[in-house]
């Protein structure tokens, strides 16, 4: 496009030329001259115009495509999926496959493996939903979540930090203190 807009220019320029020599050429033989240069000058800045506006759109799609070459590589550059050896509290032992964890504070500093009573331990996105990066999401989300955590964590936590302090085999429980 551009190149077929810049023929255009060159094209009505050289037209614009021819009439500049005609115009001499009529103003010193006849002393007057009935070419109108302005028109001329009209029809050349319209065509450059037209052809400064397709350059701007291939510079604009080009800055486009370097920015998401960036993004890309910064996506590409995020750590692999990382593996953990993480503990389930009802001592489930016979886990296998996919399981739910449960992230304590809502981030990955401690991961539990969701209690696997009744098959509970599979993993479920509904209810585990999955930990990702900041850099795999838009600055939007990243604020947001960033903004909410510390209320949530607060006032809507899902999981609690708690020690057993002591176990009663007898009655199959525990007594715990819970983290505040």
């Amino acid at each position: 496009d551009v190149s077929t807009a810049q023929q255009l220019v060159d094209q009505v320029a050289a037209e614009q030329d021819a009439a500049i020599d005609q115009y001499q050429a009529e103003i010193a033989e006849e002393g007057e001259s009935e070419v109108d240069l302005a028109a001329f000058a009209a029809a050349l800045l319209e065509a450059a115009g037209k052809r400064d506006a397709i350059r701007g759109e291939m510079n604009q799609l080009k800055v486009e495509r370097l920015a998401l070459q960036s993004r890309i590589a910064r996506v590409d550059a995020l750590p692999a999926l990382r593996q953990v050896d993480a503990w389930c509290a009802d001592l489930t032992e016979d886990l296998a496959g996919d399981v739910g964890t449960a992230e304590v504070p809502g981030e990955a500093k401690q991961v539990l493996v969701h209690p696997g009573h009744d098959g509970a331990a599979t993993y479920d996105q509904a209810r585990d939903g999955a930990l990702q990066p900041a850099l795999s999401s838009t600055p939007a989300g990243v604020f947001y979540n960033l903004a909410m955590l510390p209320g949530w964590q607060k006032w809507r936590p899902t999981y609690r930090i708690a020690t057993i302090t002591s176990i009663s085999a007898i009655a199959d429980t525990c007594a715990i203190d819970l983290a505040p």
